[in-house]
């Protein structure tokens, strides 16, 4: 489990650290501060294993999709570009990006360091070194590998998809090295889109008899809920009706649940979940037993999961369930230092989180 990391030089982080980390750890702050760029640290950290791992991220954003209007009237990859300088403090691309992971059950440190080099040899091609370092008591080892990103002009002139006409080249890598250095199970859960295999997941669920377990969890949303089917495909949910019906029917706070639960059920031991605006979808009264229900499976399975949130009624249900669990969670305020002109994380235990929420002060990076 993941105790502290650091991150240098990234997007919006200069130089930020976050400690104090726990079995489910909630981080609020106001619009554009980096909390899910927070995440995202922790996305490209476990995701090693994937070539494209910072493309995939910046699809979730919709960043591929919407710089394709500019691409159409461009002559130049000079646009196409920012999908790696835009992961760069201030655009500083002559600086190494590195994200420090430190792990609470053992004396070890991951590092990742991240190079920019524009290939001076062909204007179209950028590339990303990856130095991947774990460090512990008895060993000492690295990982280095390159990605590459190319594009052709006369494609971009054309108008056609960036995703069609990306050539992916990693140099020196060892795929099932890298996967065995630094992968978990794994999932990053949007608000802006679902990133679940509902197919997979609840064959799993079927296959290990636990759709009971899932009906039972998921009727905080939906009490009339009896049962759970998969069909051609499809999910379907008996609620007492002549028929089943299909559970996007039953609203977008039942579906976002439904794959947040599903996730929980089905993730390895000792995986990692990322969940990005959890409120989206669920009413405000419900938010003190979600948080109760995700931290009771994330003990029984060991998984560490990570959320964020802008909404005060989320914090106050937080602050609730950190009281009952204090050495479980953890709650985390990002905020923008004026004096600095840096992102600062300001930690409060559950005593100061209340007193917070009691005396009126600043807790969502007000």
């Amino acid at each position: 489990m993941i105790s502290s990391f650091h991150i240098q030089h990234y997007k919006g982080f200069e130089d930020f650290k976050v400690e104090h980390l726990k079995r489910l750890n909630l981080i609020t702050g106001k619009n554009n501060v980096g909390k899910t760029s927070l995440l995202e640290v922790i996305f490209n950290c476990y995701n090693l294993n994937d070539h494209i791992p910072f493309f995939r991220e910046q699809s979730w954003r919709t960043f591929l999709i919407n710089i394709q209007p500019q691409l159409q009237n461009s002559t130049t990859v000079e646009t196409l570009t920012d999908i790696w300088k835009s992961h760069f403090f201030n655009f500083e691309t002559d600086k190494n990006i590195t994200f420090t992971i430190n792990y609470a059950e053992e004396e070890k440190q991951d590092k990742l360091s991240l190079q920019y080099s524009s290939n001076l040899h062909n204007s179209d091609m950028d590339s990303l070194l990856f130095t991947i370092t774990r460090q512990g008591l008895m060993k000492h080892q690295t990982i280095n590998y390159t990605i590459n990103y190319s594009i052709e002009k006369n494609y971009i002139n054309q108008g056609q998809s960036i995703q069609n006409k990306k050539n992916i080249t990693p140099i020196n890598f060892n795929e099932d090295e890298c996967k065995n250095f630094l992968e978990f199970p794994f999932t990053f859960y949007s608000s802006a889109k679902f990133l679940t295999n509902y197919t997979k997941n609840l064959e799993d669920i079927f296959r290990n008899n636990k759709e009971k377990e899932l009906i039972d969890k998921m009727k905080l949303i939906e009490p009339r809920l009896t049962d759970i089917a998969l069909i051609n495909n499809k999910i379907l949910v008996g609620i007492g009706l002549n028929k089943k019906i299909d559970f996007y029917n039953l609203g977008d706070g039942f579906v976002r649940y439904f794959s947040i639960v599903l996730e929980l059920l089905t993730i390895a031991k000792g995986g990692i979940l990322l969940i990005d605006e959890i409120e989206t979808g669920l009413h405000h009264s419900l938010y003190e037993s979600v948080l109760q229900n995700i931290l009771n499976i994330a003990q029984e399975k060991q998984i560490q999961v990570f959320v964020t949130t802008h909404s005060a009624e989320l914090a106050e249900s937080f602050k609730e369930v950190y009281k009952k669990n204090k050495n479980y969670l953890s709650f985390n305020q990002l905020i923008y230092n004026e004096r600095t002109k840096k992102i600062d994380n300001i930690h409060s235990d559950a005593e100061m989180l209340e007193y917070k929420i009691e005396h009126n002060k600043a807790y969502r990076g007000e």
